[in-house]
Order: C-alpha cells, then structure tokens, then sequence
C-alpha cells in the first residue's frame, strides 16, 4: 500500500482506501489508514476529502502518523456542528498515556477547509509537533494549541509558513495559544476577530513574523485587538496587526513585543491604540512603529494602561505620518 515520490520518500497512499470512501466521505478510510500505518507518513494527492468527524492522530508513539498533503489536497469538514471540533487533531492521548517527549507528528502542505463552522488544527498533547506550508479556510479557529500533559503545559510545536480564514465570526481567532514553550513563524490571519489570543495558560511562547489582517466589517469594531496576551513571557518579534482597532491588547504579563507594527488605512472604527494594557503596563515594548494613513483623521494613542507599571519602552514608538497621537 505504500507509493513512492521524488524518487526516494515513501508514503502511504490515502487512494489505496478508496473501497471504504461512502460517497464524497473520505472519514472511514482515512481512519483506516492511521490504524494500519502506524510511524508512517500518509500522502493526499491533489484532490478533495470530506470528513464528517474530527480526524484523530494519536499521542503514542508507536500509533501517531504524519501527514503530507499535496499543494491542492483538501480536507473538508462536512456536516460540522461543533465549532470547537477541530478537522484535525493532533496527539490525542489514550487513557493511561503517559508523557511523551518526541512524537515526531506532521501536517505539512495542503490545505484543511473548516467549512465556515469548525477549528482546523488542534494540537492536543504530543511534543515535537509540525504544521508547515498549510492553508487554513473558513474557520472557527484556525490553529488550537492546548496545554500539554505535563507540569508546564508544553508541547513545543512548531507552527510555521500558515495562512488562516476565519469565518468572520463575532467570536473567532486565528491561533488560540493555551500552552507553553510554542514557536509560531511566518503566520498569517484574516477574517477573525483576533489574529493571535494566549489564554492565562499560555505562556513562554515564541512569535515570529505573525500579521493579523481586519476585514472592513471587524476594523469597524473598536472592541477587537489584532493580538491579545492574557498570560505573561512570550515574544513577539516582528508581528503586525493591520486595522484592528487596537493593536497589540495587553493584561498584566511581562512579555516581550520587538520591532512589532501596528497599521490603519481607515478610521472606521473611532479611534486606535497602538499598544493597550488592560491595567498597569509590565511588558517590554522595543523598536516598534504604530502607523497611519491621510484618510484616518481620528484620535490615534500610542500607548495606553494605567500609571505605576514596570514595563518599559526602549528606543521611542515610531509614529509614522499623521501626527494626531495622544
């Protein structure tokens, strides 16, 4: 049942199921495949693939699989009611699993259509996971990060070269981060109400390259952030929220925001705040420009929290073009 390409990777091939497909249904021999291709990569030709229930790759070492997708392979949630319901779960643990420090657990390429109502990609419990080169569409939630099965929440994924939809629901988010020591880069979401959310349990993560994109509807919503830290120790190197009302929404953690950018190109929404702590600021802000264009006539704050935080500003905001900033 195994295919070959470029000539030296070997793949297990999704169409070597197709007699367990029911119609467009694809669930059944996808699950068929985990179970009896254990510690292999399963490979999906260009095409697309229904699945009614979440597809589940397990924590254990010696069940998890990998996922390789073609360019425009497309595994599509059919049927879904459940929007915390991830099409794809990855590292799920069994009852009596114990903690598993490498699994070796990939989604690389293709792209996961949540179909306007589910999350894409969860990421449950094993350490070493990879998404890489995935497109995300119409979803919920783009990419659930949960907290780890052992006593720091870890999971140590890397989640890298991502592009996310949302379904432009009041509620949605791009990437929900609830555990720790998790490296993003080169992430891209539009159509959420938040780019990137870290819930009080996601801590100690590292971003990179991240850009959070408002349609018009949501730049109207001076309520929504591009980024909203609620935990305390992440990096944010080189992230961008483009339109959203405030940029970067701060609670009362120390992390780290350099070289970040916050941008407007309309004043839909009544005003801007660059950087808002929700009470006294301790982050650390560095290198970072908050910027808008001619059309955005209204008030535009740089920074905004209460007196007597410890955080600290190295180097002055850059406010670039109007000069309306309070």
């Amino acid at each position: 049942i195994s295919g070959e390409l470029d000539n030296s990777v070997k793949y297990v091939l999704i169409n070597n199921y197709k007699s367990l497909v029911n119609g467009k249904d694809y669930t059944a021999a996808i699950k068929k495949a985990i179970e009896d291709n254990p510690t292999k990569t399963i490979y999906f030709p260009d095409g697309e693939y229904e699945v009614t229930e979440s597809i589940v790759i397990p924590a254990h070492p010696s069940k998890s699989v990998s996922f390789r997708l073609s360019n425009y392979a497309i595994i599509k949630a059919s049927g879904w009611t459940d929007a915390s319901a991830a099409v794809i779960r990855l590292g799920v643990g069994e009852e009596g699993d114990k903690i598993f420090e490498s699994q070796n657990v990939f989604v690389m390429g293709g792209i996961i259509d949540a179909c306007g109502v589910a999350t894409g990609i969860a990421i449950e419990g094993s350490r070493d996971v990879l998404v890489s080169n995935v497109a995300i569409k119409n979803a919920f939630c783009g990419i659930h990060i949960k907290k780890g099965n052992n006593p720091i929440s870890a999971i140590s994924a890397d989640v890298e070269n991502v592009i996310i939809t949302g379904n432009g629901a009041a509620d949605s988010v791009g990437v929900l981060v609830e555990g720790t020591h998790n490296t993003l880069t080169n992430v891209t979401s539009s159509g959420v109400s938040c780019g990137l959310k870290c819930t009080e349990t996601g801590s100690d993560n590292m971003f990179r390259s991240i850009r959070a994109i408002a349609t018009d509807a949501m730049a109207a919503n001076g309520d929504l952030a591009g980024f909203y830290d609620m935990s305390t120790g992440n990096q944010y190197d080189v992230c961008c929220s483009d339109q959203f009302a405030t940029g970067f929404l701060v609670e009362s953690g120390n992390s780290v925001f350099n070289g970040c950018v916050v941008d407007w190109w309309s004043a839909d929404n009544g005003y801007h705040v660059g950087f808002r702590a929700t009470g006294k600021l301790n982050s650390v802000i560095s290198n970072s420009t908050v910027s808008h264009s001619d059309d955005v006539a209204t008030d535009a704050y740089l920074l905004v929290g209460e007196e007597g935080g410890e955080g600290v500003v190295l180097y002055p905001i850059n406010q670039v073009q109007k000069d309306t900033y309070n």
